[in-house]
């Protein structure tokens, strides 16, 4: 199987690959009790709730450009799956392996909305392409190359969030955002967000305030 270029989308065409809810995985998670295939809608929430949580697990690529060992590693988080029948553990599962690409799957993640963050969702939504975006941190598996390895810590919607943490030097990927949680956010803006209105600016009299154009005072 060829996991094809680092994009922020997994390549196409692969006879390998299966479509579980519109986010493109390794058919061996689809094809094991891993993941069900038919993965469940993300759950409803009350428009009263302030924060709504939605279960998600992320795979991530590791591919060593060129098949080089001596070159550094690509990181690419290829796919996002929600749903209630997901790994609750963080434990990575590999799902794939040929040597110069390598996938794992990781559970026990959880998606996140705050009224606060409102407009980030909205922004992002509004995108021609929206996405997830995947901090990562370091983890002691490194694939046995010794090169070091990433896992998931956490995952949001808001873009303004995200880079916050690439401010702060953490690493950050970006993964498609798929159409069941596209659907879980949307719901959760439309319920929760009110776009600030736009004041309208007070005109002001300049000429009147202005010392040109005006008589000359008389000297007393």
């Amino acid at each position: 199987m060829s996991c094809g270029s680092n994009k922020s989308t997994a390549g196409g065409g692969d006879s390998a690959v299966a479509t579980v809810d519109s986010t493109v995985v390794d058919s061996t998670v689809a094809d094991s009790t891993v993941v069900d295939s038919t993965v469940a809608a993300p759950a409803a929430f009350t428009a009263c709730a302030r924060e709504a949580a939605l279960p998600v697990a992320v795979v991530l690529q590791r591919r060593v450009a060129g098949g080089e060992a001596w070159a550094g590693p690509q990181w690419q988080a290829v796919a996002v799956v929600a749903g209630e029948h997901l790994p609750r553990h963080a434990q990575a599962v590999l799902i794939h392996d040929d040597g110069a690409c390598r996938r794992t799957l990781h559970g026990g993640l959880t998606l996140r909305l705050h009224t606060d963050g409102g407009e980030g969702y909205w922004v992002n939504l509004l995108s021609e392409s929206p996405y997830l975006f995947v901090v990562c941190e370091e983890s002691g598996d490194d694939g046995g190359d010794g090169d070091g390895g990433l896992r998931p810590a956490f995952i949001t919607a808001n873009r303004d969030e995200a880079n916050g943490y690439l401010e702060a030097d953490r690493v950050v990927l970006p993964a498609p955002m798929p159409a069941t949680v596209c659907d879980f956010v949307e719901r959760y803006v439309i319920s929760h967000y009110r776009p600030a209105a736009k004041k309208k600016r007070a005109r002001r009299e300049w000429a009147a305030e202005s010392d040109y154009d005006q008589p000359a005072r008389r000297a007393d």
